[in-house]
């Protein structure tokens, strides 16, 4: 995703959820939550260290731009009218309803040498691997069992349809897959053997798909990956539970892809009181958000694919 700045410096910002743009960050996509006033990470980025650079933000409406480079146009997936519908209550509704079957997810040390105290919020432990557990069970429990009544449709790569079929399954309702012809065996073996239909697609039907919310080849109720509020309201759940386990937090490390999840959780934690740094992070092989910060605008990136 890149997000709209109004200009250089500051995104303009509705008043709940506070992002810093802190891109470019190689290695696994985990979880990354510092605890300590030390403010390294700020610092070298100010100062155009290897990091990238790192601006105190808020959210605006966010372009989840085509990582193909040969593709030209762009959709509007998270806005600020979006994200303004998950409210604190739509958050602690969330939480109730994940409550009875999603555990909280641990917390544990990272050694850093000289970088103060590390936490993992490690949402890996979850059943299916991934945090999309949340967001997939909040949006199947939040919907009128009379429209899951024809089954569950979503499109993704691996993770999320994961989350889908893992609970379509506990709910007893069939659910179909619309992914990209690349995506890899390794995430949909895992969604298959839940019993989910597979639909491959080329990448621009896979992107039409989340543009339109569905597919003229399946019905079913539609579950979009990034852009749904109890989707994100279920994500932010994370936020409350970092409030609550590490009050003094100075700042939160999240992965940035689509924005579902560095929104859901800047909410939660702003739904909770928590005044915590929430930093994006990118891969440095596809950071289309940090390059849009520096630019003032969207703009195109070199992306080179990891599957």
């Amino acid at each position: 995703g890149a997000a709209e700045d109004a200009g250089p410096g500051a995104l303009v910002a509705p008043p709940l959820a506070e992002l810093a743009g802190h891109s470019s960050v190689a290695g696994s996509q985990r979880d990354l939550l510092r605890r300590g006033g030390e403010g390294e990470e700020e610092e070298e980025a100010a100062e155009g260290g290897k990091r990238g650079s790192c601006h105190a933000g808020k959210i605006d409406d966010v372009v989840f731009g085509r990582p193909e480079p040969h593709l030209t146009h762009r959709s509007r997936i998270l806005s600020t009218t979006l994200l303004e519908t998950v409210t604190p209550d739509r958050i602690r509704a969330a939480a109730e309803r994940l409550a009875p079957v999603v555990m909280p997810s641990p917390l544990l040390p990272l050694s850093v040498d000289g970088a103060g105290e590390v936490l993992l919020k490690c949402e890996s432990l979850h059943p299916i691997g991934s945090f999309k557990l949340r967001g997939a069970g909040n949006a199947l429990l939040a919907a009128p069992r009379e429209a899951l009544r024809r089954g569950v449709v979503t499109a993704s790569a691996g993770n999320m349809a994961q989350g889908v079929a893992w609970w379509a399954r506990r709910l007893g309702v069939p659910c179909t897959a619309v992914v990209p012809e690349r995506a890899p065996a390794a995430k949909l073996g895992p969604f298959e053997r839940m019993g989910g239909r597979v639909l491959r697609v080329p990448f621009d039907e896979w992107w039409r798909t989340m543009e339109e919310r569905g597919h003229p080849d399946v019905t079913g109720h539609f579950v979009h990956p990034v852009a749904e509020a109890d989707v994100i309201a279920g994500n932010a759940t994370i936020g409350l539970e970092l409030a609550a386990s590490v009050p003094d937090a100075a700042a939160i490390l999240v992965p940035w892809g689509g924005g579902g999840l560095a929104s859901g959780i800047a909410l939660g934690l702003r739904a909770a009181g928590s005044d915590a740094r929430v930093i994006a992070c990118e891969v440095e092989t596809a950071a289309p958000r940090r390059a849009s910060r520096a630019a003032g605008a969207p703009v195109r990136i070199d992306y080179t694919p990891s599957w």
